[in-house]
């Protein structure tokens, strides 16, 4: 199994991607089964169920120890091969599935503040202080509560703009203004694209900002709806796996998950499901004076996963994960697609929206025959006894797998075409304690590897 070292530039990986056309019909079962080494012998219909267990020393040092229950095998019946495609994040896009997210008569463009003229900021700057003027003038106010998100928000929007006037590059400044989104090159062939709305949803101040990278290669954005009062270089929420002890004063956690769900069903994102959830903590002044630390972490908000679902299916993912990809041997990568929303007691603080989003057909073709389990295990095995470490696996002698489940991923081809596929998932850590990745999965018709390609070693934490 051939294992890729990417150069990595602004933290997009640059590969050739074309985007695969919609409604493909009979072509989606030729791609489906590209491994003709190994051939599918097992109804669908079979509940493909069990324990696997077993150590194994790969060629390149790692012990692989497996432990693990296969689960979800009852649904290969009801899974399919659909066709998808990686979406421009461009002006129709902002139009389409953004700007008709913020009420009516509240949203604003604004231009991102890396592309700014030293004048253009300060005009910012001066409008933000008038309008802090203003709030701290209005005593008597029906929701205090919001009225609390805009003062917040102001004060954080001001330090956010002084941190970026000293930390931006004078090369991407432009004069160009009333943009939906700004583009500048970075490199050749390489650009990045960026864009900010602000507005209210459901009473509420938001900000939304976009980076979309693109070149010759597959596409990556980074896309984030923040509370006004989350809008700060600083405000970041860091968010570890939840406990069965770990709980948020004053927030239930199912009123939490209900207003995550409710509010990406607004952003349009009504099939994908939480499938982790985590806590999330913020950076606050230590008051006791004697401690040697200034600061301190305060759980402050529960931080739900999502991925898309299909079939009952999800899509496999691993949270924090930025920069993370699928990838099949001499084909592309297909980065996975991964949303984070932090709930407070104010309500939804963060939706962080990783990757470029996919559009998947409606109607996907079913799959009739399947990989025993054994021979799914066998091509797994084949695949961790030739594993080859990267760098993000450089440290790594130890693999623990304690989780195999059916998930569908993400692949595309060279020949410019870009599925979804059903896959035995495999999920573990690198050390006792570490966070719990996708490793690799193999499909359930044809045995291809799909390895989980990381660009730095993924830490226990990561932050919204």
């Amino acid at each position: 199994m051939r294992r890729w070292n990417k150069v990595i530039f602004l933290g997009v990986t640059c590969l050739a991607l074309a985007g695969c056309g919609k409604d493909r019909g009979d072509e989606l079962a030729k791609d489906y089964q590209k491994n003709d080494e190994l051939a599918s012998d097992t109804s669908a219909d079979a509940d493909i169920t069990g324990h696997l267990t077993y150590e194994l020393i790969s060629d390149s040092g790692i012990t692989f120890t497996v432990d693990a229950d296969a689960t979800g095998g009852g649904k290969l019946a009801e899974s399919h091969c659909y066709g998808a495609k990686p979406v421009e994040v461009d002006e129709a896009y902002l139009k389409e599935h953004v700007y008709t997210i913020f009420d009516e008569g509240t949203l604003q463009q604004v231009k991102p503040y890396e592309v700014c003229s030293q004048q253009e900021l300060a005009n910012r700057q001066n409008q933000l202080l008038q309008r802090q003027q203003e709030l701290q003038l209005q005593t008597d106010t029906e929701n205090s509560s919001v009225h609390a998100i805009w003062e917040n928000g102001i004060q954080s929007d001001l330090e956010t703009e002084d941190w970026l006037a000293d930390q931006r590059d004078e090369s991407m400044v432009t004069e160009e203004t009333g943009k939906a989104i700004y583009t500048y090159e970075i490199a050749d062939g390489i650009t990045t694209s960026l864009a900010r709305v602000d507005g209210e949803i459901d009473e509420i101040p938001y900000v939304y900002t976009c980076a979309y990278y693109d070149s010759n290669a597959y596409p990556y954005s980074s896309m984030r709806y923040m509370r006004y009062d989350m809008y700060s270089y600083e405000a970041k929420i860091t968010v570890r796996p939840k406990t069965e002890e770990d709980a948020v004063e004053g927030l239930d956690i199912r009123e939490a998950e209900a207003k995550a769900d409710e509010f990406l069903a607004k952003l349009g994102y009504d099939d994908f499901t939480c499938f982790e959830t985590g806590i999330g903590a913020k950076l606050v002044a230590n008051e006791d004076a004697a401690s040697m630390n200034p600061s301190t972490l305060n759980d402050c908000a529960y931080c739900f996963s999502y991925t898309r679902t299909r079939d009952g299916i999800p899509v496999a993912g691993t949270p924090g994960a930025y920069n993370f990809t699928f990838g099949i041997a001499n084909q592309l990568p297909a980065s996975e697609e991964v949303i984070t929303v932090a709930v407070d007691v104010d309500g939804v603080a963060v939706a962080d929206i990783q990757s470029a989003p996919y559009d998947v057909e409606e109607t996907g073709i079913g799959i009739e025959s399947v990989l025993t389990l054994e021979q799914v295990d066998a091509a797994a095995q084949n695949y961790m006894q030739k594993f080859e470490k990267t760098n993000a696996y450089a440290d790594v002698h130890k693999i623990m797998i304690d989780r195999v489940e059916l998930n569908y991923v993400y692949v595309c081809y060279t020949d410019g075409k870009c599925n979804v596929i059903p896959i035995w998932a495999y999920y573990g850590s690198t050390r006792e304690g570490g966070k719990e990745r996708y490793l690799f999965g193999v499909s359930a018709v044809d045995g291809q590897i799909v390895e989980g390609q990381y660009m730095y070693y993924l830490d226990l934490t990561f932050t919204v």
